[in-house]
């Protein structure tokens, strides 16, 4: 027959059940509020209008990541810094905007970021998409990046 543990025993390990229950509900929070504000951002921006914009700056920013404990590697990702200027309804703005959040990665970022230098460097034009009810908000990218999201949504799920 099983044995009744000690009401003290028990009330502890509830308390910090309920502990692990509120963190974990925080970052699914967190990791949820992610998700919708790239989606969010994505499809509120199909009506947006596309611009050709002019490179003022760009180059690479890099975040450097912890040792890799088996080969002792330290690993960087990048993500692209940009200015660039474009003409809406005749008046000159500038923005810096690539994507809904800024991302770090070792490939997709970092191939944006190189593809942002070379055109700089040839002073090619981007295309920009602007927000025809606030001219001064642009974007680069306004899709949906889903390499990023598929581990922001697995994470979501995991912890629901």
């Amino acid at each position: 027959m099983p044995k009744n543990g000690n009401p003290a025993t028990i009330k502890s390990a509830r308390k910090a059940m309920y502990f692990v229950l509120f963190i974990l509900s925080i970052l699914v929070l967190v990791f949820s509020t992610s998700v919708i504000k790239r989606v969010a951002g994505s499809f509120g921006s199909m009506e947006w209008v596309e611009v050709s914009a002019d490179l003022k700056n760009a180059s690479i920013e890099e975040q450097r990541g912890g040792k890799s404990s088996t080969s002792g590697f330290r690993y960087s990702y990048f993500t692209p810094n940009i200015t660039y200027e474009y003409s809406y309804a005749g008046i000159r703005y500038t923005g810096n905007r690539v994507s809904w959040q800024k991302t770090y990665d070792d490939s997709d970022m970092l191939n944006k970021a190189q593809e942002f230098k070379l055109k700089f460097k040839h002073k090619k034009p981007i295309v920009i998409y602007v927000n025809p009810d606030n001219h001064a908000e642009s974007i680069v990218y306004r899709e949906v990046n889903w390499h990023h999201m598929r581990t922001v949504l697995i994470v979501c799920i995991v912890l629901w």
